[in-house]
């Protein structure tokens, strides 16, 4: 078994055990991991609220649609720029 391998499975069970500064360290692993498990239900809630509002707004995104890369992207591969530069 390789070094970090083994150590990282041995810090794993002294900080959910608490043999590692104790109280505080068990309580620190509990936030962290009900952190964790909170992601899975706000990252569903926050998909369900954007795509309500987008069809709430008839389609639009509420985002703002110039950060998005792949739109950036099209209105350039529109634009007269290009297509001077591929004409040429």
């Amino acid at each position: 078994m390789p070094v970090a391998q083994k150590y990282s499975r041995l810090w794993n069970q002294e900080i959910h055990t608490d043999e590692i500064f104790g109280w505080p360290t068990r309580i620190l692993a509990c936030i962290f991991s009900l952190a964790v498990a909170a992601l899975a239900f706000t990252g569903p809630w926050i998909w369900w609220n954007r795509n309500r509002a987008r069809l709430s707004n008839g389609g639009a995104c509420s985002v703002k649609k110039s950060t998005d890369l792949g739109l950036r992207l099209t209105e350039y591969l529109h634009s007269t720029q290009w297509r001077s530069r591929t004409q040429s």
